[in-house]
């Protein structure tokens, strides 16, 4: 993925309250939590491996990979009806 899109889609996903809590423990930055999540996804690795490199790679629990990764699907469903649009006859 190019900066760019990378940019974009984190402009799109920063904004949902899934990643702002009023919590005594803020948050890491929507932007790092994107980034654990799509390098998780994008990994070629079958079952747990995947979670383990990325945990691995960022220096954080397993756990951790599996919570950003939730909080930026969740985010980037809510887009889903903004964002995916289907063709209609005429088009």
């Amino acid at each position: 993925m190019n900066p760019d899109t990378f940019m974009r889609i984190l402009s799109l996903v920063e904004e949902p309250p899934i990643f702002h809590n009023r919590g005594r423990f803020p948050q890491i930055s929507p932007m790092v939590q994107l980034m654990v999540a799509l390098r998780r996804l994008g990994t070629e690795t079958g079952s747990g491996s995947a979670v383990i490199s990325v945990a691995q790679l960022f220096g954080i629990g397993e756990g951790t990979v599996l919570l950003y990764t939730h909080r930026v699907v969740v985010a980037l469903g809510a887009l889903w009806g903004q964002v995916i649009k289907w063709h209609n006859r005429d088009e």
